[in-house]
């Protein structure tokens, strides 16, 4: 699932948060982040900045979707192979992320933190 449309963060929500809202919009499914896998900065050939993190999510079977989001047509189940031979993925960073997955380099989710959340301002 690749976040598009508008900034991935909203207001008083932290990373994990929002990882579980964009499942949700994009997908229709409901889970929890298990691992942070590692985060991406990468600049579009457009000059358009992107901080990419990556978690991962693993379900004991494939499960229904629905996207909530007006700008998604649909969702689909593909393995690592049918992405990384993909041709018409939206970025690199599609086939990036399958490829970090794969190397199994698991991260606990407490390497992203949230201080003084939310932020109350100069008190």
């Amino acid at each position: 699932m690749e976040p598009a449309g508008r900034p991935f963060l909203e207001a008083n929500e932290t990373l994990l948060q929002a990882a579980e809202r964009e499942l949700w919009e994009e997908t229709g499914i409901r889970a929890t982040p298990q691992h942070f896998i590692r985060m991406h900065q990468w600049l579009a050939p457009d000059n358009t900045p992107f901080l990419r993190f990556l978690f991962a999510i693993e379900l004991s079977d494939l499960c229904a979707t629905e996207p909530h989001d007006s700008d998604i047509d649909r969702c689909l189940w593909l393995s690592a192979e049918e992405i990384l031979n993909a041709s018409n993925l939206r970025s690199p960073l599609v086939a990036e992320s399958i490829r970090c997955y794969l190397q199994d380099p698991r991260q606990p989710l407490s390497l992203i933190g949230a201080f003084n959340w939310p932020f109350t301002g100069g008190e």
